[in-house]
């Protein structure tokens, strides 16, 4: 008599019955292990843990045959094995400044980079939005990384003006308007020029900033100043006299003297040469080596000339510009003997406007004017321009409306304007410019400044002189 289950197939419920043929299903070890608590034969889970195990040591023995030189441990990725396009976005977060004094030479790929003109482009449009610079090229001549660097260093310079600036003013020394003043050897003296015929020389970098000297240094009112060198500048005054100054162990001396039959209003100088306008309408020129006697003059203008420069070629003065009371502007080829330009009316065309230029600044290639009426002008002096010595904008400069740009300087970085309603402004040198920053003097009146390294030298309408001196490098 069989029993019941003697003749069951079951293997499952037999120790020595044999399994049966199937098509195997591997199975992630993870899946696998959480399937393990479903077995309760402990044959069948002997034989999934021996699965798991070897699956373990052939993992193990595919990490070990990775190549030495691709492990973690010894993989390291650099800027130089960064795609280009990834690169350059890490430079967005470093100055310009420092790509160009340390990146560029870390190696040859780097500087390669970093040597592309569009790249700097690209960054100036991408941070301003505008046309820089407001002049259109000519001959490619922009230098581009120059002035990438200047326009953010001026930027975060006078962005926070509190903390990378140093100012300092005196109102004790001239006893009335001072009217000319002048950065000389790289920023590092300052020489102020008054209505009280004195001039004073100040050492930028002591310690606690003071004259170096004093003196009488003509008998009417002092209105131009012009460096010569690190140690020597021109002065004009309305006692009809020009003078040239040598600063010598703390002391002022008086070499040549040039005069005139009318006062002197401004004065500009290159090697060998000598420009003065005066009262008359005049503008003389003299060669220093030839006497007292002036090489030239000639007549550009109907009223007093106010402010002139000269232009170069080949470091010799070839061109003077000069503005006056009569509304224009001049332009005199000294090679050729005549005038280029006259008549070219600045401000408003209203005949009944009574605008008229009142200072002038030339630099990196742009000449800028400002008027009696808050207006500031750009000139295209651009030597191979179609359009040189045209007007090419004119600008609302943002001081109090109808007051007088009383002077103005700018370079790569920056336009500095000052007013005769006490305030000064620094907006950037772009076919629109936008304001930086905009302050107000210890002066009623800005009469003059000048802008050299980075150092801003004012002097006002009474008798005040303001210094703003960098105490810091940018940060990087």
């Amino acid at each position: 008599m069989s029993l019941p289950g003697d003749n069951e197939t079951e293997t499952g419920n037999h120790p020595h019955s044999e399994k049966p043929h199937c098509t195997e299903t591997k199975m992630d070890p993870l899946e696998q292990v959480d399937c393990a608590s479903d077995f309760t034969d402990e044959t069948d889970k002997c034989f999934l843990s021996m699965s798991i195990d070897s699956e373990e040591q052939s993992l193990h023995q595919e990490i070990c045959e990775i190549p030495p030189d691709l492990c973690p441990e010894t993989l390291r990725i650099t800027l130089t094995d960064l795609p280009t396009e990834v690169f350059l976005q890490v430079c967005s977060y470093l100055s310009a400044r420092l790509l160009m004094q340390t990146m560029r030479l870390v190696n040859k790929r780097l500087n390669e980079i970093l040597s592309d003109d569009f790249i700097w482009r690209s960054r100036i449009f991408k941070r301003w939005r505008q046309v820089y610079p407001p002049l259109p090229a000519v001959n490619n001549c922009v230098n581009w990384k120059a002035a990438c660097i200047n326009l953010e260093e001026q930027q975060e310079r006078w962005s926070n003006m509190q903390s990378t600036m140093k100012h300092l003013s005196w109102r004790d020394l001239h006893v009335a308007s001072i009217d000319a003043i002048m950065l000389i050897n790289r920023g590092a003296l300052c020489v102020s020029g008054s209505r009280d015929r004195s001039l004073a020389v100040w050492d930028v970098n002591a310690s606690n900033p003071c004259p170096i000297t004093h003196i009488e240094a003509h008998k009417g009112w002092i209105w131009g100043l012009a460096a010569k060198s690190d140690s020597s500048f021109y002065t004009c005054s309305w006692d009809c006299t020009a003078k040239l100054w040598t600063l010598e162990d703390g002391r002022l001396t008086a070499s040549d003297t040039f005069k005139s039959k009318t006062a002197m209003l401004c004065v500009a100088c290159k090697p060998n040469l000598v420009a003065v306008g005066s009262f008359d309408k005049r503008v003389l020129l003299w060669d220093p080596r030839s006497g007292s006697k002036p090489i030239h003059s000639y007549t550009p203008h109907r009223r007093a000339v106010l402010k002139l420069c000269l232009l170069e070629e080949s470091g010799i003065a070839d061109t003077v510009v000069s503005i006056s009371e009569d509304q224009t502007f001049a332009v005199w080829d000294i090679r050729a003997g005549k005038l280029l330009k006259e008549n070219v009316k600045i401000g408003p065309s209203d005949p009944e406007s009574t605008a008229f230029p009142m200072c002038m600044s030339l630099n990196s290639d742009m000449l800028y004017i400002g008027d009696s009426k808050n207006r500031l002008h750009l000139v295209d002096p651009r030597r191979d321009s179609p359009t040189r010595f045209e007007i090419i904008a004119s600008y609302d400069a943002g001081h109090k409306d109808q007051c007088k740009i009383t002077a103005v300087r700018h370079g790569l970085g920056c336009v500095i304007t000052g007013s005769s309603d006490g305030t000064v402004r620094v907006s950037t040198p772009t076919h629109h410019p936008e304001l930086i920053t905009s302050f107000t003097t210890v002066g009623t009146e800005v009469a003059a400044i000048d802008f050299q390294h980075g150092i801003l030298a004012v002097g006002c309408t009474n008798c005040a002189v303001e210094l703003w001196i960098p105490t810091q490098d940018i940060p990087t």
